[in-house]
């Protein structure tokens, strides 16, 4: 593939994209298992300066110990949720350097000098912009997706809670405060 034929260009971004949000979408299903929360879960919040100009709302107070032991498991969903992204950024990076550098010149055609970044930002724009576009096109994969996907997220989801529950009677049975913030030394987890 050459990066000066536009064809070319589309066709990568849409195959590259379409593969990253496949794999969104099964890892999502069964890696990222955010549990549901009470309606009125955090009875007190306060913002925390998380870089320049940038602050996040933290619960620092809740209602009982289980709402922030489900808290506490989302926070890591979100977090490995930013590693999948790091990670799916990076191997359309890749891609884009092979397709559009590597294998142009094992096929003896001549690839110019900046074929490999400029492969490599295609690569990263596919990966971010092509699943960020089929999830705002098509419904949610819950809805159509197959039903062993929904299956394996079910069960997930109530093996987070058992986790969960698991965890808060631990400390419960070690005297811990009702309404107190959950230890995440607790989590089985770790």
């Amino acid at each position: 593939m050459r990066l000066q034929r536009l064809s070319h260009v589309i066709a990568f971004a849409f195959v590259c994209g379409s593969v990253v949000w496949a794999a969104s979408v099964v890892w999502s299903a069964i890696f990222i298992v955010a549990v549901p929360m009470d309606p009125d879960w955090c009875l007190e919040e306060r913002e925390v300066e998380v870089g320049p100009d940038r602050f996040e709302t933290e619960c620092v107070d809740f209602k009982n110990m289980l709402e922030g032991a489900k808290y506490l498991h989302n926070v890591r969903m979100r977090n490995r949720n930013r590693w999948w992204l790091g990670f799916m950024l990076g191997v359309g990076a890749i891609a884009g350097i092979v397709v559009f550098s590597v294998i142009p010149r094992l096929r003896g055609l001549r690839a110019d000098p900046e074929s490999a970044p400029v492969g490599a930002v295609v690569g990263i724009l596919s990966a971010l912009l092509v699943p960020m576009l089929l999830a705002t096109v098509l419904p949610p994969p819950g809805k159509w997706g197959p039903a062993y996907l929904r299956e394996v997220s079910r069960l997930r989801v109530e093996q987070a809670m058992k986790d969960i529950r698991r965890a808060v009677a631990k400390a419960a049975r070690r005297g811990a405060p009702e309404t107190s913030s959950p230890d995440p030394k607790d989590d089985p987890r770790r």
